[in-house]
């Protein structure tokens, strides 16, 4: 307790050897995430730019846009717990050493009420 406090340079050495031990890890968690976030956004530009035309030769226009209303309303909660559940496996992967891949996401899940509501209350004080 009566060192002196660590230097930038140190603290900037063991972190860049911190981050080379799980680096692989750490990408591939950002990798699958913003290619699931991808995926979602995708489906929803898609739903949206082409769910009132098609249905608007089915139903009326207003049936149409209701209907792609109800789709979209399923679709946003779908891709917000999907970018809770890709922080909470970026959150684990980083602080717990000993996770791979499929386990930070198995852990993520196990956080995403948790960060539902501090995203929540941070989102409430911004």
């Amino acid at each position: 307790m009566n060192r002196p406090p660590a230097s930038t340079g140190e603290l900037l050495n063991r972190s860049w050897v911190e981050f080379k031990e799980r680096a692989l890890t750490i990408i591939a968690v950002i990798l699958l995430t913003t290619a699931l976030l991808s995926t979602i956004l995708l489906i929803i530009g898609l739903m949206t730019a082409f769910s009132v035309p098609l249905l608007g030769h089915v139903f009326s226009d207003q049936a149409a846009i209701l209907g792609a209303a109800c789709l979209l309303a399923v679709m946003i909660p779908i891709l917000l717990t999907g970018v809770i559940w890709s922080q909470g496996a970026l959150l684990a992967v980083v602080v717990r050493k000993e996770l791979g891949i499929i386990e930070a996401f198995k852990a993520g899940w196990d956080y995403l009420w948790p960060l539902t509501w501090v995203m929540t209350i941070i989102s409430g004080i911004l």
